[in-house]
């Protein structure tokens, strides 16, 4: 089944575009073309359906970057490379009566123009080189042009190079290798492939809200295309794909929707290669989740969250030797381990009280100290100081991390 792919482009690159589609199998293009790069924005807008959005160029990719975590699909940009540059200097040395210091060229890298001149182990005088992102760019030509320091401009910005031929300035745009740009799409292509496997992949949740909320948690199961079950009191089990969950972990549809619970809500979700592999993850995830939080464990053992608001990844490989050490040595759960190293990576300060742990595991406060205790038994924290409290009794300790695995 073909790759379904929409391409912001010139006109210009556009036909670049269509005449190399010859030479990749099992891809459908439909192309979106802008006269200005700030029309992307608008042009992004309309694209429903594809499996990915492709931009032709940095400049136009950089206006519409600010909203690409709410499309559907992967949003990539045909990036400028040496070789591009190469292909079009070369050109230009041979076939045009120009020295390179009567050249200016703009770039996304100026790096790339240094790279190919010593690749060439040239040594005579070089192009003046400009920056493809900068808002003065045309003024900065101009300045060039009309002070004669510069016969020709070459340009990798569609909307410039029209304008300037409108202005008849000898202007040429930025040539690229028809062999790289193959490369590129084909890479993109099995970039795509991949991802729509992984994506169909199983997911499933495990959810507890209160009866008041159960319209917002039936909202939720439409949002990633769910199916669920009821197995307890405000417990319910939910079964998708992990595109479609992804999608809404990134949607700000998602952070809406869960201001609108009266109650609290615990949430856990799981990837697995089938069902039952990815429920027993939702299963392990749901228990680093308080109040209004979301926990997701992947197939990797990677623990991410909480959701919706920041959140950070935890790889909780359970059969990592260093845990499995330290569980031998203070006979804590491997999973207890984990969850104790991720609330200290969790900690701006990695000082903590017994209190301080206690309330993130949702334990009492003699269970955090009897976890705490064996910890210090082994050298893998160290007390450093202790606080009085308000209360009457005993100053509280003070812990830091010793050592610990990464």
């Amino acid at each position: 089944m073909p790759i379904k792919i929409a391409f912001i482009s010139s006109e210009a690159y556009k036909k670049y575009i269509a005449s190399i589609l010859k030479n990749i199998d099992d891809i459908e293009i439909d192309f979106y073309i802008y006269q200005q790069h700030e029309e992307a924005v608008q042009l992004v807008k309309k694209i429903k359906g594809y499996d990915v959005i492709i931009v032709g160029g940095l400049i136009p990719y950089l206006h519409i970057q600010s909203s690409i975590k709410e499309f559907p699909c992967p949003c990539l940009h045909i990036e400028q490379d040496e070789t591009s540059v190469a292909t079009t200097l070369l050109s230009v040395l041979a076939n045009k009566p120009y020295e390179l210091s009567e050249i200016a060229i703009d770039v996304i890298d100026e790096n790339f123009v240094h790279n190919v001149l010593n690749d060439l182990n040239y040594k005579g005088s070089t192009p003046y080189i400009l920056q493809s992102t900068s808002e003065t760019l045309y003024e900065q030509y101009m300045t060039l042009f009309n002070t004669k320091k510069i016969k020709l401009i070459i340009t990798s910005v569609h909307p410039l190079y029209n304008q300037l031929i409108k202005e008849n300035i000898p202007v040429l745009t930025m040539m690229d290798s028809k062999t790289a740009t193959i490369q590129k799409l084909e890479s993109i292509k099995a970039e795509v492939l991949l991802q729509k496997s992984n994506a169909n992949r199983a997911a499933a949740g495990l959810v507890y809200c209160a009866d008041k909320d159960f319209g917002l948690f039936l909202q939720l199961v439409k949002i990633i295309h769910a199916r669920y079950k009821k197995t307890a009191n405000n417990c319910y089990e939910i079964y998708t794909t992990t595109g479609s969950l992804q999608y809404m972990l990134q949607h700000k549809d998602l952070h809406e929707l869960l201001n609108l619970f009266k109650q609290p809500y615990t949430i856990g979700f799981g990837y697995g290669e089938n069902f039952t592999e990815a429920m027993k993850h939702a299963q392990e995830a749901i228990k680093f989740a308080k109040p209004n939080e979301i926990y997701l464990l992947n197939s990797l053992s990677e623990l991410s969250g909480p959701y919706p608001n920041k959140h950070t990844m935890l790889s909780l490989q359970l059969q990592n030797s260093k845990i499995i050490e330290m569980s031998e040595k203070t006979k804590l759960s491997a999973l207890s381990l984990a969850k104790i190293m991720a609330f200290i990576k969790e900690r701006q300060s990695h000082q903590f009280t017994a209190q301080d742990l206690a309330d993130y595991l949702h334990v009492t406060r003699r269970t955090a100290e009897r976890s705490i205790k064996k910890l210090l038994e082994h050298n893998y924290i160290e007390v450093i100081s202790s606080e009085m409290t308000y209360q009457k009794g005993r100053p509280r300790s003070v812990y830091t991390l010793k050592k610990f695995p990464e």
